[in-house]
């Protein structure tokens, strides 16, 4: 039994969402200098020169958002010239 086809389905309809998402626990702001990349990992340097691994979140306005289990809240960290 063949049947008739069915009604054209409309694809590719769009709308657009203002999401506010919460800031994860354990992200910091930096100064974009401050982060530097290596073997394309990124990297910061603390007060005392211990590199640290971080996450690179995004940047923006010379800001760097960076998340990292080895840094805490009152970290100073170095910014390369």
């Amino acid at each position: 039994m063949i049947r008739p086809p069915q009604k054209l389905r409309r694809g590719g309809l769009r709308c657009e969402l203002d999401l506010h998402i919460p800031e994860p626990v354990g992200t910091y702001e930096v100064p974009e200098r401050a982060v530097f990349e290596r073997y394309e990992t990124h990297w910061v340097t603390t007060k005392d020169g211990a590199e640290v691994k971080v996450i690179l979140l995004g940047t923006r306005d010379g800001i760097s958002k960076i998340s990292s289990p080895g840094l805490h809240e009152g970290d100073i960290v170095q910014v390369r010239p």
